[in-house]
């Protein structure tokens, strides 16, 4: 079977059919962030967890945007 064979055998594949299970990882990823901000929280947020916590809160961020479309 040669390649041009198998192409053509394959069905289309959209944008949003591969940007779907992208989409859930970052809704979830958005969702569930905030339990690791609490832990920081809760253990005191000194000088040493401040970059941990600005990068916990951009991964949330990021994760929320990116993920906004997924229950559409």
């Amino acid at each position: 079977m040669s390649a041009s064979t198998v192409r053509q055998s394959l069905p289309p594949v959209d944008a949003d059919t591969l940007l779907d299970p992208v989409r859930a990882a970052a809704f979830w990823t958005g969702t569930l962030s905030p339990a690791a901000h609490l832990w920081l929280l809760v253990g005191g947020l000194g000088a040493g967890e401040l970059p941990a916590f600005l990068a916990l809160l951009a991964v949330n961020v990021v994760g929320l945007v990116a993920g906004r479309g997924h229950a559409d």
